[in-house]
């Protein structure tokens, strides 16, 4: 069974472990589904470069992060803003809807958070997997400064 949150504008459908699975735009009845992954990479054990701040040296593919036993999934829904959180035990993810006749209302915000407490030396990442069909164009916000990149 799906959860569902939904405001005038926007509908998003979460599995029942709490991940994204679609964004729907209600008033264009546009769908696209969207995967969203937690994963994991060690860290270069090499002794004259290793991982930190403003190095990502991982030591092999990228590992998907399981859901565990201890983990949890709350749901908030509410007149102004409603909530899908995941807390597991390395990170927390929040999705937020809002309903207040704002311009925030035309998105789902994200937020990430993760647990700085493990003793083991690791990089977390998060995959995004969707629908989008955009060729060979890719745009991302680098520091504040808007890019597109194209082949």
């Amino acid at each position: 069974k799906l959860i569902k949150l939904s405001n005038r504008f926007l509908s998003a459908s979460f599995s029942k472990t709490g991940g994204l699975r679609s964004v729907q735009h209600l008033q264009h009845d546009e769908k696209v589904s969207v995967r969203l992954n937690p994963i994991r990479y060690g860290t270069s054990t090499n002794a004259d470069h290793n991982s930190g701040a403003y190095l990502f040296l991982p030591d092999g593919e990228a590992q998907d992060i399981p859901m565990g036993d201890h983990d949890l999934v709350r749901i908030q829904r509410g007149p102004l803003v409603s909530r899908v959180e995941i807390l597991h035990e390395m990170y927390g993810l929040q999705y937020k809807l809002t309903n207040t006749n704002g311009s925030d209302d035309y998105v789902i915000e994200l937020g990430a958070t993760t647990h700085l407490n493990m003793n083991n030396d690791i990089e977390l990442a998060l995959r995004f997997t969707t629908g989008i069909k955009n060729g060979d164009e890719f745009f991302t916000d680098l520091n504040g400064f808007q890019k597109r990149l194209s082949n």
